[in-house]
């Protein structure tokens, strides 16, 4: 079921940031400028053969355009939602509108109470053009980076091995974030690094989250941390359960999630010795091998 005052405001919002009146948005979709004051105001909403077309002229598909709306919150809700659990997976999006918008201010940052968020509001409002010339997704992605690079690294610690001449960090931590801001912290860890691979083990609550990252270097020779992410989630679970919750990535990074219900009780040191096992086996034939599968 749409949310009209969710979808409208999401319209209302893109159509602003892309300099369109609502007659010249209305003149696109061939369809009266009333029609999309109504949207706008939550009064109705398009049909989703509409919708497609909405946002194909914010290059979008329909349902990443479907998605962004879904995650937004009114004004209120959003500095609620920041004060209790600060920046997250799931106000991120909404905070990344609220600053392509014109209600973006100095007023509204000082109703944050999170000093790093606070600080990283200020730090975004001294570039506030860069935000507001990228799709949303882009920005919203943009914040968690600059969020993330005010956090202490010292909080992750890294036992170091070489296998083969790449470099293995390997990390455990239960600090309160979400897997996105995990993986924006890997990302400055990396950054500075040569031939260098991270494995992190997560755990907060009753879910566990492995990641694994590596170096552009390691990229380009064909290094897949997808691959062995996944990999690595089955052999953390006990077998025959359904232990895995989720998970993502690509070739440089990967995500995986599973219950804590059904993680073996010694899977770290399982999916460390498979994840360092496939560090010693690589090189381009074995990678090679493994496209083939």
């Amino acid at each position: 079921m749409i949310d009209k005052v969710k979808l409208g405001t999401h319209i209302y919002r893109l159509r602003k940031q892309k300099g369109l009146s609502q007659k010249e948005l209305a003149d696109k979709l061939h369809i009266s400028f009333q029609a999309v004051s109504k949207w706008e105001r939550g009064l109705s909403a398009p049909d989703f053969e509409m919708i497609s077309n909405v946002a194909n002229i914010f290059n979008a598909s329909a349902n990443q355009f479907l998605f962004q709306a879904e995650a937004l919150m009114s004004l209120e809700e959003l500095v609620e939602n920041l004060n209790r659990n600060g920046l997250n997976d799931k106000n991120y999006m909404s905070l990344a509108a609220l600053i392509q918008s014109d209600l973006f201010s100095d007023l509204f940052i000082r109703m944050i109470t999170d000093d790093r968020l606070r600080t990283t509001l200020y730090i975004v409002m001294k570039n506030l053009a860069e935000y507001r010339n990228i799709p949303l997704i882009s920005a919203s992605h943009k914040l968690y980076r600059e969020y993330a690079n005010l956090f202490d690294l010292s909080l992750l610690s890294f036992k170091e091995r070489n296998i083969n001449g790449v470099t293995v960090l390997v990390s455990t931590s239960c600090i309160d974030v979400d897997y996105i801001f995990l993986g924006k912290l890997l990302s400055r860890v990396i950054e500075s690094l040569k031939k260098s691979v991270i494995l992190l083990f997560h755990e907060v609550d009753e879910k566990i989250t492995i990641m694994t990252k590596c170096t552009n270097d390691l990229l380009e020779e064909g290094f897949n941390s997808y691959y062995i992410t996944q990999l690595l989630g089955w052999e953390s679970i006990i077998p025959s359960t359904s232990g895995i919750l989720g998970g993502g990535g690509d070739e440089q990074h990967g995500t995986i999630e599973i219950s804590k219900h059904f993680a073996k009780t010694d899977y770290i040191d399982k999916v460390t010795e498979l994840f360092e096992s496939y560090v010693l086996r690589f090189n381009k034939l074995f990678t090679l091998s493994l496209t083939k599968l």
